[in-house]
C-alpha cells in the first residue's frame, strides 16, 4: 500500500516581507519612481471603474438648473459667453454669488461636445476624467512629499474610491470641486520642487496654478 506525501502549502509572506521584496527590486530613485507609475495605473483604472457608472447618469439635481439646464451662456457656448464669464466678477449674472469662470467655462465646453440635444453624458466623462486625474496628482503629491511610493498609491487609492468623491462626479454643478482640486494639486506640486531647488519657474508655475485653482471655485 502506496502512502502520499501532502505537500506543505506555501507561507503566506508578510506584509513587510513584500515591501522589503519590492524596495530591493525597486532600488533607487529611478526605481521608486517606476514603482509609483505601475501603482498609480492600477490606482486610477480602479478609481475609473469605481466611478464608471456616473456617465449613465440621467438626472439633474438642485442648482444643476442655474449650472447648466437653464443657463443662457452655457447653453449658448460662444466667445461673447466666456468673455461674459470671466468679465462678471461682482455680480455674476447667471449663477449668483459665485465667481467661477473656469468652471462655467468648462461646462460650457461640455454642452458644445454634447451636440444640440445637450447630452448630459459629456459633463459626467469631464468630471470623471478630472477625478482620475487628481488621484494620480494626490499621489505624486505625497511621494514629491515623502519619497515612499506605496504610502503614496495607498492615500491616492483612499481617495479615488473614497464615497465622497461620488458627489463631485454625478453632480454637473460639482465641476468646481474636481477642476479646482486639480490646479491645486498641481500648485502644491510646482511648490514641492521650488522650495527643494530654488527655481523661479517653479514658484511662477505655482502661482499661476494657484490663480486658477481660485477662478475655478
Amino acid at each position: 500500500m502506496q502512502t502520499k506525501t501532502i505537500p506543505h502549502s506555501m507561507p503566506i509572506p508578510k506584509v513587510s516581507q513584500l515591501r522589503d521584496r519590492l524596495a530591493l527590486a525597486f532600488a533607487g530613485e529611478a526605481g521608486r519612481t517606476q514603482l509609483l507609475v505601475y501603482l498609480l495605473l492600477l490606482v486610477c483604472t480602479a478609481a475609473f471603474l469605481a466611478h464608471l457608472p456616473a456617465l449613465s447618469a440621467r438626472a439633474r439635481f438642485l442648482d444643476d438648473e442655474q449650472y447648466v439646464g437653464k443657463n443662457p451662456l452655457v447653453n449658448a457656448p460662444s466667445w461673447r459667453s466666456a468673455r461674459r464669464f470671466f468679465a462678471e466678477v461682482s455680480r455674476p449674472s447667471t449663477v449668483r454669488g459665485y465667481y467661477q469662470p473656469l468652471t462655467m467655462t468648462s461646462l460650457m465646453i461640455d454642452r458644445f461636445l454634447g451636440g444640440p440635444q445637450g447630452s448630459i453624458r459629456a459633463y459626467h466623462r469631464t468630471s470623471l476624467w478630472l477625478h482620475v486625474a487628481n488621484t494620480a496628482l494626490v499621489g505624486v503629491f505625497l511621494y514629491r512629499l515623502f519619497g515612499q511610493p506605496l504610502v503614496a498609491a495607498g492615500v491616492a487609492l483612499l481617495f479615488g474610491l473614497h464615497p465622497i468623491s461620488v458627489e463631485s462626479v454625478c453632480w454637473i454643478s460639482e465641476r468646481k470641486t474636481v477642476l479646482a482640486t486639480f490646479f491645486a494639486m498641481w500648485s502644491l506640486i510646482a511648490y514641492i520642487r521650488f522650495s527643494r531647488h530654488g527655481r523661479m519657474r517653479d514658484y511662477l508655475v505655482c502661482l499661476v496654478m494657484y490663480v486658477l485653482a481660485l477662478l475655478s471655485k
